[in-house]
């Protein structure tokens, strides 16, 4: 296992003493495949997570319907959310310099996490231990701080937005149903 893996399980655990890996061995193996020689990880856990869900952020780690195992980690370049149960393997990559939001909601039993970028988002269910959720919010501050805010009451930054989107449609990046999706929701600001 990587130094830097094995330090960020080791303060997950120090901050969280419910925290465990049990059953997870397998997934930590596969996510480090795919961690770059020259990034560091700097966060890893555990979780049960859900892609691209809509509506309110509502803690309920309590449920499972929808959700998939996974192990999220979050390195110096991106966070990375890796699911593989055999045959299915999935790996979900979030550029830090894509991340637009990420926001907490802490209930009775369980936090979660929501990560956005541009094109997708992605809620991860977290224990509800506030000295995580505070270490995991100063992590996603720390590399978010430098990157530049996309959106904001400009109509121009919209259009250059907007201009952004239409290119990675063009490009193949973005499907039309994404692309029309990501416009509908930009010109609602306007």
């Amino acid at each position: 296992m990587r130094d830097d893996i094995e330090k960020a399980l080791n303060k997950n655990k120090e901050i969280n003493k419910f925290f465990t890996t049990l059953a997870f061995n397998g997934m930590l193996k596969g996510i480090e495949n795919h961690i770059k020689s020259d990034e560091t990880v700097i966060y890893i856990r555990n979780a049960n997570a859900q892609m691209n869900k809509q509506g309110d952020l509502k803690p309920n780690a309590l449920s499972i319907k929808g959700k998939l195992p996974v192990v999220i980690a979050i390195t110096d370049q991106r966070a990375l959310i890796y699911h593989k149960i055999f045959p299915n393997e999935r790996l979900e990559q979030f550029p830090n310099k894509e991340i637009r939001s990420y926001d907490f909601n802490k209930g009775l039993t369980s936090s979660k996490l929501r990560i956005t970028s541009l094109t997708k988002s992605v809620d991860i269910d977290l224990t509800c231990n506030s000295k995580e959720v505070k270490y995991l919010n100063d992590i996603l501050e720390e590399i978010t701080r430098s990157q530049p805010t996309i959106i904001s009451n400009n109509n121009q930054d919209i259009t250059q937005l907007l201009r952004d989107l239409s290119k990675l449609r063009d490009d193949g990046i973005l499907t039309d149903e994404e692309f029309d999706k990501k416009k509908t929701e930009l010109l609602s600001k306007i």
